[in-house]
């Protein structure tokens, strides 16, 4: 069974020529490509305050999917693409129309998978990657048979936020170094959620390497930066030393979906805003015929949890997208990826024969590790309380999402109960973002809520290019609040939103740094359009969202 398996996926690929490559002016034509990113263990530190912690990650083979532009990829920038959690699998964009090919129970009728009329492919070369056990990856350990040993692996040495940055630039590092025909028309990095985290570390360990190498900040990774200089020596030679903006010429342009940035910054200002009257927490309550009573003078209640824990267990609306019930993201993803557990969907999907990819097969990972397992016992009043609903959420949506078996096991064999073929969540990695042994020594400036990663971020927009959501029912990334967010900052003078413009939906924040010097020089601007959508807008308003990326891609060049 499996040889014919292999046989037909083989047969799918070479009658989809239009999903497998793309035309190119100048040599042979950019193929499609699936498979794994080997990532060898890496030896790194993190400080904070004299404190110190060394530690060395398991290896790692990380997923990912690549799709060249329609016309004439050589001479499109490379999108390296990427969904949050932390522990949620990249495949939700992938199939969420921005892919060739779209799963999208809204657009495929009574198809499982069919082309898709928005995909990016038309501005930009797509490369999809999942996180250490997210999605299609695995981290491996020769003790994978034992609890304790499973355990001890969602830890700092193989999660937190830093390490993760730092494996998606090592992957897109090794992805452009293989393919040097990509290398002269830059990056875009596009992530979604707390794949807006991910974007601004990613960016700051490229564009401000010195800080990281020299010992500045809380996480050194000597093996990356070397690898770093490899790559720039190779493509940018005359640009030594590399200041930021030199950099930034290659990886100066960032898309952010519903991005969590800020951190617990972000999330006062929006629970500030939630209890303003009139708010979108107001009228989900008119809408249900239910009563939110706010934290008032509480001061040991967060506006923020309070309103989301409202709007889904009192209200019964979806946080992710208020003007639908508690299950739609759910009841959605259960249809829309189903097809990626089946060989011939994944084979379709990715326009890759995935029978040849040899680390799928059981017989090739048997020290794989994605969960602890039945005996994981996670101390949630350890967390703060967003984070803590966070993770409630996510843990409930694993629960409740009942994929379709599908035939994988059949193809390439029964794995361990630790293991799995496609986890969309996992809420162990998510866990060991927020509370881990570094954290518990003093080492906050890794975790995510930490005010450090927006300085992060307003470091970056100096010398990038960004655009930003404004998903008008989404409240887990409620990036209204992010012009107010933005002006608390100590370096910035003001944060305005300004809402006209010739663009269909206009809307740009403009950042004014504090300093001495022309306004002009010290003024940023970030595209910030307005959907009326779900967490999840390239789901709501694919259309829409594919126009204004392609519209400012041409702008930003």
């Amino acid at each position: 069974m499996r040889r014919l398996l292999h046989l037909f996926a083989l047969v799918l690929i070479l009658v989809l020529p239009a999903c497998n490559e793309s035309s190119d002016s100048d040599g042979e034509p950019l193929t499609a490509e699936a498979g794994f990113m080997e990532i060898e263990p890496v030896t790194f530190s993190v400080q904070q305050d004299g404190v110190s912690m060394t530690v060395t990650s398991s290896p790692a083979r990380l997923w990912y999917v690549f799709q060249p532009a329609d016309e004439n990829p050589k001479d499109k920038p490379t999108a390296i693409i990427f969904n949050g959690g932390p522990g949620s699998s990249s495949m939700y964009l992938f199939t969420s129309n921005t892919a060739r090919l779209t799963t999208d129970v809204n657009q495929t009728g009574t198809e499982s998978i069919v082309a898709n009329p928005n995909a990016w492919t038309r501005f930009a070369n797509l490369l999809y990657v999942d996180a250490r056990d997210c999605g299609f990856s695995y981290i491996a350990d020769e003790n994978a048979a034992l609890p304790e040993a499973r355990k001890a692996l969602f830890d700092v040495q193989n999660f937190n936020a830093f390490l993760d940055a730092a494996d998606f630039d090592r992957v897109l590092l090794r992805f452009l170094t293989d393919h040097p025909a990509l290398a002269d028309n830059g990056v875009i990095v596009i992530g979604e959620s707390y794949g807006g985290l991910r974007s601004t570390l990613m960016l700051n360990l490229l564009l401000y390497h010195e800080r990281y190498e020299q010992g500045t900040e809380p996480y050194q990774d000597t093996a990356l930066f070397t690898e770093l200089y490899a790559f720039l020596v190779r493509f940018m030679p005359e640009n030594a030393p590399w200041r930021p903006e030199d950099v930034a010429r290659f990886f100066g342009r960032q898309v952010l979906i519903q991005p969590y940035t800020f951190g617990d910054a972000q999330e006062l200002v929006a629970g500030e805003m939630f209890e303003t009257p009139g708010s979108i927490i107001y009228q989900v309550a008119e809408d249900t015929g239910t009563e939110y009573v706010t934290c008032g003078d509480d001061p040991d209640c967060n506006s923020w949890d309070n309103a989301v824990t409202f709007v889904q267990d009192v209200a019964e609306r979806c946080p992710y997208y208020v003007i639908e019930g508690t299950t739609w993201l759910d009841d959605y993803w259960d249809k829309s990826v189903g097809p990626l557990t089946s060989t011939a969907g994944l084979a379709k999907a990715t326009a890759f024969p995935v029978p040849l990819v040899w680390q799928m097969y059981a017989e090739n990972r048997t020290e794989a590790v994605r969960r602890i397992g039945a005996d994981s016992a996670m101390d949630t009043s350890k967390l703060p309380a967003a984070a803590r609903t966070r993770l409630r959420l996510q843990t409930a949506q694993a629960k409740r999402q009942a994929l379709p078996a599908g035939d994988l096991a059949e193809t390439f064999g029964t794995l361990q109960p630790w293991d799995a073929y496609l986890l969309l969540g996992n809420q162990d990695v998510n866990f060991a973002f927020w509370v881990n042994t570094a954290s518990e020594a003093g080492i906050d400036e890794i975790l995510p809520y930490h005010s450090r990663m927006g300085e992060l971020f307003l470091d970056n927009l100096r010398v990038t290019e960004t655009f930003i959501t404004n998903a008008a029912y989404d409240l887990i990334c409620f990036t209204a609040a992010f012009p107010e967010t933005i002006a608390d900052y100590e370096d910035i003078e003001s944060a305005t939103l300004k809402t006209e413009g010739t663009e269909a939906r206009p809307g740009v924040i403009e950042v004014l740094y504090a300093g001495e010097g022309e306004e002009s020089a010290r003024l940023r601007t970030i595209r910030f359009p307005t959907y009326l959508s779900s967490h999840s807008v390239p789901v709501n308003k694919p259309e829409e969202i594919t126009a204004d990326i392609e519209e400012w891609l041409q702008e930003s060049k």
